[in-house]
């Protein structure tokens, strides 16, 4: 059904058309200008171009997967995005008044959302890499450990805190990130086996490189510092013992 069959369709509330106050998880029509996004939302960024193409495929074939939204906590007769924001955002784009959405009244506390949210996001490749990290350490500020996190998103706790590692590195590598010049993989091994004063800078050489290239370059820098604290050990024991160790 294309997105104009949608906007034909009879708005809530209509006594005729499902209530979603009370019908909770059936399938409704709610007009655009009553659904707000969440702030808590764990992404904060959003491609342009993609909702320009999602707001031409909705027009064009309609929304295939509706929204999730819940009762908004202060307005009459308004809801809250759960799951689905840039759908919503492609409507308003498009000027389609209704929104097809599912409301549940599953997600009123705001830890078991958060975790909703970004679970949804990172399975659809919604968020930014740092709107990823950011979630994962709220998440972890709240109570959750890393390994916790990471069962519920697919990877190792391991991985969880390395990703909330790089919250440390500077604007200038996460431009260089989001923007692809650094690659994510790489990232995360030099953030993971290269010690943080050494990462920021070699994270910057590895801009615009291949992943071969990358790879070879943080190969070089760890073979390098390896030998470099075999040879400091040298000199240490050698310097305990009194005398020079050949």
């Amino acid at each position: 059904m294309g997105g104009g069959a949608w906007c034909s369709a009879s708005f809530y509330p209509n006594p005729n058309h499902p209530n979603p106050m009370t019908d909770v998880g059936t399938i409704v029509l709610i007009p655009a200008a009553q659904i707000e996004p969440d702030p808590e939302q764990p992404r904060k960024q959003f491609d342009p171009q993609y909702l320009n193409d999602l707001a031409e495929s909705i027009a064009a074939e309609g929304l295939l997967q509706p929204i999730t939204v819940r009762p908004h906590p202060s307005k009459v007769d308004h809801f809250m995005i759960i799951a689905g924001e840039c759908r919503w955002r492609a409507h308003c784009l498009k000027g389609i008044q209704a929104v097809k959405c599912i409301v549940s009244a599953e997600h009123g506390d705001p830890i078991r959302r958060l975790r909703a949210q970004t679970m949804e996001n990172r399975t659809r490749k919604e968020m930014t890499f740092r709107d990823e990290a950011q979630a994962y350490q709220r998440l972890h500020d709240i109570g959750d450990s890393d390994e916790e996190i990471g069962r519920a998103n697919g990877m190792s706790g391991a991985r969880v805190k390395t990703i909330r590692g790089m919250l440390s590195l500077g604007d200038v590598v996460w431009r260089q990130l989001e923007s692809g010049a650094i690659r994510r993989r790489v990232a995360e091994w030099v953030c993971a086996e290269v010690p943080a004063e050494h990462a920021e800078g070699l994270l910057l050489r590895c801009a615009g490189k291949t992943s071969k290239q990358a790879i070879a370059l943080v190969s070089d820098f760890l073979a390098e510092l390896r030998q470099d604290r075999l040879e400091l050990a040298f000199d240490e024991a050698g310097m305990a013992g009194g005398k020079d160790v050949l």
